[in-house]
């Protein structure tokens, strides 16, 4: 009987000090928990043709349909473009270009316009007030989004001392907004050096060339887009584009452009195109 007790106490002092164990464990139990979130930045810019007005002689045409008092029609196409039809001199048009920011970082950003058609050689295009005389280059440089929203204005018009030779021709107008992040380098040089042309000027009437560093890659770019400003003196470039047609392009060696910006070769200019035959022979730019 006496045993019974004893052996009775002590599985009361086992169970008891389990308890306090158990309450010793759980007074001490934690969890550490840390939330990392972390959200790329997004480029995003939208541009759209809004507030189109046309005028004749000055005077704005408000019938409808709209057109020009002499029948010709400009009309905003479903890709954004703007087709002119028919237009006789003293026609114009006027409309906004709206800039829609929506990135979640800073930006900087430059407009683009391409035109195409026998018409365009005889319009008057302005930006902002400003001539803008060349088809198919930057009307303006980088520029950093100062608001979430921005407007260019644009006129489009045949002057009035315009001749017989735009009868009856047309055009097509697309202005291209081009965004990127606001801290991206904006340079025109290519791994530190200014473009080369020397493989170019060597033999002008070869049909075959060979590069082998950043910066004759920098030279081709220069020749087919004919920019002086990337070269080192301004000087050497052929009095007109080179396109390269029936002529080869031979890469020798990798090229690392070290992350250096630079405007593509033959980027939006149809007659700047490259035409000629590039062979990177397995080569990674």
């Amino acid at each position: 009987m006496k045993r019974r007790v004893i052996l009775s106490a002590l599985l009361a002092i086992v169970f008891c000090l389990c308890l306090v164990s158990g309450a010793t464990y759980a007074l001490f139990t934690s969890e550490s928990k840390v939330n990392i979130a972390v959200t790329s930045g997004k480029v995003n810019v939208k541009a759209q043709i809004k507030d189109l007005k046309l005028y004749s002689m000055d005077v704005e045409q408000t019938a409808e349909p709209t057109r020009f008092e002499n029948g010709g029609t400009a009309e905003i196409k479903q890709d954004g473009s703007l087709e002119l039809k028919y237009i006789t001199p003293g026609d114009k048009v006027e409309f906004t270009i709206a800039i829609e920011n929506t990135s979640n970082i800073d930006i900087l950003y430059k407009v683009t316009w391409k035109a195409e058609g026998e018409l365009v050689e005889g319009l008057e295009i302005k930006a902002d007030d400003k001539p803008i005389a060349e088809s198919n280059v930057p009307y303006t440089e980088w520029k950093e989004s100062e608001a979430d929203y921005k407007e260019v204005k644009v006129s489009v018009a045949l002057p009035v001392e315009a001749g017989n030779e735009y009868q009856e021709k047309e055009a097509n107008i697309s202005f291209l907004v081009e965004a990127i992040q606001g801290n991206a380098p904006l340079v025109s040089k290519w791994d530190g050096e200014e473009a080369s042309i020397e493989w170019y000027t060597a033999n002008p009437t070869a049909t075959e060339y060979k590069l082998s560093s950043a910066a004759d890659f920098a030279g081709l770019a220069a020749l087919i887009d004919n920019d002086a400003t990337m070269l080192a003196d301004g000087t050497g470039l052929p009095t007109e584009a080179e396109t390269f047609e029936g002529k080869t392009i031979i890469l020798e060696s990798d090229i690392d452009l070290q992350g250096e910006l630079f405007e593509p070769i033959g980027s939006y200019r149809q007659d700047k195109a490259f035409k000629g035959t590039f062979d990177g022979q397995g080569h990674t730019i």
